[in-house]
């Protein structure tokens, strides 16, 4: 039974058009190739990880808001504060962007150099996993759809 199972799965898949097959395939194969990438840690560098390893460092300071302004982008409205901090007596000014109100501290990071500082964003890095669906499902249908022009 499940012999017979295995070939009616397998007589319906290759009875779709050929490039819903071949997107298919390119769609597994760039997830695979994404797992090997995060694996050996050349991509997916989360801003999470960085934040982490740079406050274990001493590199992680409080800055306090100095300016707001407001913008509008595709309808959303936008906040972008300038932060000032220092570091070892020298003071930084950097400006950052948010959806929402600023708050009045927040806590830069840096690595060598205090004047590229960056801050840590959770909602951000907790939307990561979406990255495993889209780019694979977006490979697989821009695939699909190229062979299907070239096809036809």
């Amino acid at each position: 039974m499940e012999a017979n199972l295995t070939q009616e799965i397998l007589t319906q898949v290759l009875s779709e058009p050929p490039e819903y097959l071949i997107g298919t395939i390119a769609g597994v194969i760039t997830w695979i190739i994404m797992g090997c990438l995060l694996c050996k840690k050349k991509i997916f560098q989360t801003q999470k990880r960085n934040a982490e390893k740079y406050a274990q460092m001493g590199h992680r300071i409080e800055a306090e808001l100095t300016n707001v302004t407001h913008h509008r982008l595709n309808g959303e409205r936008y906040y972008r504060g300038n932060y000032r901090y220092t570091v070892e007596g020298k003071t930084y000014e950097r400006s950052f962007s948010m959806d929402g109100p600023l708050p009045d501290k927040i806590y830069v990071y840096y690595d060598r150099n205090p004047k590229k500082a960056f801050i840590y964003n959770e909602i951000r890095g907790k939307y990561e996993y979406l990255l495993w669906f889209i780019i694979p499902l977006s490979v697989a249908l821009l695939t699909a759809l190229l062979f299907s022009f070239l096809l036809h």
